[in-house]
């Protein structure tokens, strides 16, 4: 039985073309329960436990970032830590690496963005926080949330859903 199947992994989105983000909803043979893996066909290339996040400083400036307290300053240095760690265990062959760049590359990341792991770690967080979810209500029908906060819906003619704040 393929891993996707076995720790039945739910699509979480393509943040770059060709690569799926899954997260496993039971453990499987290699992925357990809450871990999240890329998948270029079928099988996960890459297992991991930590969840992509955007970085907290994209989009600011130099003179933003300076101004920072020291709160500010831990989450931006909690969240390089937790980068570089995704960064650290990237370790695929060489072929699979080479696509996962070239697809990086077509999906805007370029030499001067610095580590490509850490680029498309914020990418896939970017990705999270926006998504479009496919859930199951209680009849079967399929419901479309899109943008995790936004509480924005589309659901089939007929269904009401009642909307709670996850945060």
């Amino acid at each position: 039985m393929c891993e996707q199947c076995s720790a039945a992994t739910t699509d979480l989105g393509e943040p770059i073309p060709g690569i799926m983000l899954v997260q496993a909803t039971k453990d499987g043979g290699c992925m357990k329960a809450g871990q999240y893996g890329l998948v270029e066909e079928n099988d996960p290339f890459l297992i991991f436990d930590m969840k992509p996040t955007p970085d907290p400083c994209e989009g600011l400036s130099d003179e933003e970032v300076n101004g920072f307290e020291q709160a500010e300053i831990q989450v931006m240095m909690d969240w390089l830590d937790i980068a570089r760690n995704f960064d650290n265990l990237f370790r695929v062959s060489l072929d699979t690496g080479w696509r996962f760049v070239d697809a990086c590359r077509r999906a805007g990341y370029k030499a001067t963005d610095g580590s490509v792991a850490i680029w498309f770690f914020h990418r896939a967080g970017e990705m999270l926080n926006k998504r479009l979810f496919v859930n199951t209500n209680f009849s079967g029908q399929e419901m479309r949330i899109i943008g995790h906060h936004t509480g924005v819906t589309e659901q089939p003619d007929g269904v009401e859903v009642s909307e709670e704040d996850d945060s």
